[in-house]
């Protein structure tokens, strides 16, 4: 247990580093990519033209596959790298593809392989979240 916490804690911190790297190496040789970064990190608009956008997520999948590879060699288990999987997308990208401020969202989190197995009570979880945030109205 604490081994496959270890995993995925360790995990983390690549897929961290391991992003943070890959799109410095991107801004560094390509420096319009570093400006529509930087404009991303320091006023939060997603600039990006499609192509850096698809470098964005080569750097992310690339990043994620080292980090789930780390994770499985420490916690030598394979469910640490789902579980990995599971973090990184669920802390992903907000949208930001014109929306104005008055947009908003919200994410419904089905990572974890329990959950698969488990169609039917996922669903009743679910519906039960659903009534508590937004009652049914007959």
């Amino acid at each position: 247990m604490v081994r496959s916490g270890l995993g995925i804690l360790v995990g983390a911190i690549v897929w961290m580093a391991a992003f943070y790297a890959l799109t410095i190496l991107m801004a560094a040789s390509w420096p319009d990519y570093g400006i529509h970064g930087s404009e991303y990190i320091n006023e939060g608009r997603f600039t990006f033209t499609p192509l850096m956008a698809c470098f964005n997520l080569l750097c992310w999948v690339l990043a994620e596959i080292g980090a789930g590879w780390v994770a499985m060699k420490i916690a030598k288990r394979r469910e640490a790298v789902w579980v990995l999987a599971g973090l990184q997308t669920a802390s992903g990208v907000p949208l930001q593809c014109g929306e104005g401020p008055e947009f908003k969202s919200f994410r419904i989190g089905l990572f974890g392989l329990e959950k698969w197995h488990h169609v039917d009570r996922t669903v009743g979880h679910l519906a039960a979240a659903l009534d508590r945030v937004a009652p049914r109205v007959s």
